[in-house]
């Protein structure tokens, strides 16, 4: 990739393209009406973040995306819980999921939180490999249960 990466805070008419990369990059098919009213609430909503990575000859085209939630619970310090991260696979391995990444820390870091957390599906080896190089331990392995109400 020529130029360099910008991020940005996600706006609502990057809708389109982070259902395309959700679908694309995570395996999540999802409407993208429903993706744009999730996005609005998202985005009205100060415990998330939602951070876009962009060319800056492009800036309205989103190359990746970091989606934090806060995480507080009775038992420990809150944090961020990465809900997200994905990079078009056009662009792998340029970088941008660490500069996502770095950006998410930083911007935990200025709102008082000096924790992230994250889980990554067992067979996902190359993500594991990812967050092991900028610095994540691999603390437990988990199943994940879910009901349908």
């Amino acid at each position: 990739m020529t130029g360099a990466i910008e991020i940005r805070l996600a706006q609502v008419e990057d809708a389109t393209a982070l259902q395309k990369l959700a679908s694309q990059e995570l395996g999540y098919d999802y409407p993208l009406e429903a993706c744009q009213k999730r996005l609005e609430a998202l985005l009205a909503d100060d415990q998330q973040i939602l951070l876009v990575a962009c060319s800056q000859e492009a800036p309205k085209q989103a190359l990746g995306i970091v989606h934090a939630s806060y995480y507080y619970s009775f038992y420990g310090d809150p944090a961020y819980n990465v809900m997200a991260l994905a990079v078009d696979q056009d662009y792998h391995h340029q970088g941008i999921g660490r500069l996502l990444m770095q950006a998410l820390e930083a911007r935990a870091i200025s709102k008082g939180i000096h924790h992230v957390r994250l889980n990554s599906a067992s067979h996902r080896t190359g993500a594991h490999d990812f967050y092991q190089s900028i610095g994540y331990d691999c603390y437990k392995t988990q199943k994940a249960f879910s009901k349908n109400l």
